[in-house]
């Protein structure tokens, strides 16, 4: 029993780091305070290194770049002009333009920026447009559970298509 409680406070100490760490993915909402959606430390000063391997992947061809972005916590493979189909966005309507902030690598043939989880946005832009929101074919299951009573279920998924319109690398020349 001992042992089980000092487990327990361990990972307990151990979740606030994490969340600290990982405080710049949250999503913006109406709701949410500017504090809570603020980069940190933005006038934190880049080293060299950091300038010339983000230099080296901006000049790549644009067409080329390829990344690896999380929505409704599924990994998609994307590139410029690609389609998502993922599940339903209420809360969007055709022709709006989202910007994905979640995105685990970013490259192109010969370069590529992994991150641990997450590519922090500051790096990067990947913006996508809603073109449909279609609804999948109508699926019909039977049970045959008693005698005489055989209900039928139905239903429809509803999803949200997304086109990718950009993915650039930022420029942190002065930054």
């Amino acid at each position: 029993m001992q042992r089980f409680l000092t487990r327990s406070a361990a990972s307990l100490q151990l979740r606030p780091f994490i969340l600290r760490q990982q405080s710049w993915q949250s999503t913006v909402s109406a709701a949410a305070s500017p504090s809570q959606t603020a980069a940190p430390a933005a006038s934190t000063p880049w080293s060299e290194t950091t300038k010339t391997q983000l230099g080296l992947l901006r000049e790549q061809p644009t067409n080329s770049f390829s990344a690896i972005v999380e929505l409704k916590q599924r990994p998609y493979f994307v590139g410029i002009g690609d389609i998502i189909v993922t599940m339903r966005m209420n809360d969007l309507k055709l022709g709006d333009v989202i910007v994905l902030d979640r995105v685990r690598e970013i490259g192109s043939k010969d370069y590529l920026l992994k991150g641990h989880p997450y590519v922090h946005p500051r790096f990067f832009t990947v913006k996508a447009v809603v073109i449909e929101h279609p609804v999948s074919a109508e699926v019909v299951r039977h049970h045959w559970k008693k005698r005489g009573h055989q209900p039928v279920h139905t239903n429809r998924n509803h999803h949200t298509s997304l086109r990718i319109a950009e993915i650039s690398i930022k420029d942190l020349g002065s930054s």
